[in-house]
């Protein structure tokens, strides 16, 4: 059995250099427009009911789904995971409601 160091120069023996890597966002650009349906809305929230996050829309702790078609409402991946991150962080109602009213306001400069 024959061990390399690592200054060998066969190909791949180090295909990663950290020195050359670029700074890149961590989210890419093409993602930052993800949709989600209801039962992964409901799955990142904590297995809630449909009910319970119903009940969270009307008293304007969640954002209203987007419309898609008659049959299918998504929403932006980025706001569930900002509310969810804020009650997590123990955030009040009142400070969901806030956040929940500036997300739904940036939908309007979303391209």
């Amino acid at each position: 059995m024959t061990l390399h160091s690592s200054s060998d120069t066969t190909p791949g023996a180090d295909a990663f250099d950290r020195s050359a890597a670029k700074s890149e966002p961590l989210i890419p650009e093409s993602a930052q427009h993800v949709q989600v349906r209801l039962d992964t809305v409901k799955a990142m929230l904590g297995g809630i009911s449909t009910s319970a996050l119903y009940a969270d829309m009307s008293k304007g702790v969640f954002p209203r789904p987007i419309t898609i078609s008659r049959r299918m409402v998504v929403w932006p991946l980025d706001e569930v995971e900002r509310i969810s991150a804020a009650r997590i962080a123990g955030r009040t109602p009142e400070q969901i409601r806030v956040l929940v009213s500036q997300l739904v306001e940036a939908r309007k400069d979303r391209s």
